[in-house]
């Protein structure tokens, strides 16, 4: 695969993490092809970026953290795999992109609760529950509210670039006739899309139809691109990877995953709501 299609299979730049663009995803692009000539689909690749990371969660149990950080590492690969393949061959789907929030939770979840009941904390006389639980919190708000501000963004900088978001009563419709075909499995997905969207997307109003011109759209991006960088740093991956380098410095001392957990908890908390006051001073501008 050449540079185009490399570019082709990567969101806009805007709406990107850091680290993905320029780290995970281009470790990814390696590996595309290979799922690409074996013909999977993204669903199958991301199921198979679950069962890595429940492996990773199980070594993590185990207290065998930087075994556990390797297959993280992994999982988090083939996570930007199964996006890359989807917009490669056209099967990107608004379904599909609930799926693999959905078992990212999964394994996310898993990990964490592995840190937790492996016993390393409190063996050493240290009580990580409290940081945990509340970090944990902290890092699930952070990586929702930043998808729906990414939908936004699309919809009044990028609409060039679609994949097919939802909004809720669009959602919730989909919910309906889902449920009434007994695909509980797609219902459950439609019923996740309508909840992100209602808590931390456009609430309960439909998608915007309103065509803009070239230059109103140029206008809304120089707003809103440079706010938009700022969340980047409350993306999945850059909580993932802090959580990834404690566990891999737990060899030196315990207090370096415990600063991981801090730093989402009390700096990426900072961050957000700042993040959060110029996203909203952004839109009373162009709005």
């Amino acid at each position: 695969m050449n540079s185009i299609s490399l570019k082709k299979s990567l969101k806009p730049m805007a709406i990107e993490e850091l680290l993905d663009y320029y780290f995970y995803r281009r470790v990814a692009h390696l590996i595309v092809p290979i799922f690409l000539k074996l013909r999977f689909t993204p669903n199958q690749i991301t199921t198979l970026s679950l069962i890595v990371g429940l492996i990773g969660a199980f070594f993590a149990y185990r207290g065998m953290f930087i075994l556990s950080a390797m297959f993280i590492l992994v999982a988090i690969f083939f996570d930007c795999c199964d996006g890359q393949v989807a917009r490669l061959t056209g099967k990107s789907s608004p379904l599909g992109r609930v799926m693999d929030g959905l078992f990212d939770a999964l394994w996310v979840t898993a990990l964490w609760l592995g840190i937790f009941k492996s016993g390393y904390f409190s063996n050493l006389g240290i009580n990580i529950f409290p940081l945990m639980l509340f970090s944990s919190i902290s890092m699930i708000i952070h990586c929702w509210r930043f998808d729906g501000i990414k939908v936004q963004y699309i919809e009044k900088c990028e609409t060039e670039f679609y994949e097919g978001d939802l909004d809720f009563p669009t959602a919730m419709a989909l919910f309906k006739k889902e449920m009434r075909s007994f695909s509980f499995f797609s219902a459950f997905l439609a019923l996740a899309i309508a909840f992100q969207m209602y808590f931390f997307g456009r609430g309960s109003a439909k998608k915007s139809t309103k065509v803009l011109s070239a230059d109103k759209y140029q206008e809304n991006k120089k707003i809103l691109e440079p706010v938009i960088n700022l969340w980047s740093f409350l993306g999945e991956g850059h909580h993932n990877t802090l959580v990834i380098i404690g566990m891999l410095l737990t060899l030196v001392s315990p207090y370096f995953l415990m600063a991981a957990f801090w730093f989402i908890l009390v700096p990426m908390n900072l961050w957000w709501f700042y993040s959060e006051y110029q996203w909203r001073r952004g839109l009373n501008i162009i709005s």
